[in-house]
């Protein structure tokens, strides 16, 4: 996620130096700032999901409706 951003700002260029900050200044930057953004990222989606799938599972339960022969 933090690479895309870089990317968009022009920090990253395709001839050297590659990076314009260095990798004295990227690798911080990246462990403070891109991994938590990215968990934080993929956690809400694996969260939205997860949602998802049981709000299916009990619309899917709800329709089913009451078995025929169940007492």
């Amino acid at each position: 996620m933090l690479a895309v951003e870089h990317l968009a700002h022009g920090e990253v260029v395709p001839y050297p130096p590659f990076l314009t900050a260095g990798l004295s200044k990227v690798i911080p930057e990246m462990l403070t700032v891109g991994v938590p953004m990215t968990v934080c990222t993929v956690g809400l989606w694996s969260a939205m999901v997860f949602l998802d799938l049981r709000l299916n599972i009990s619309d899917k339960v709800k329709a089913a409706g009451p078995r025929l022969g169940h007492v």
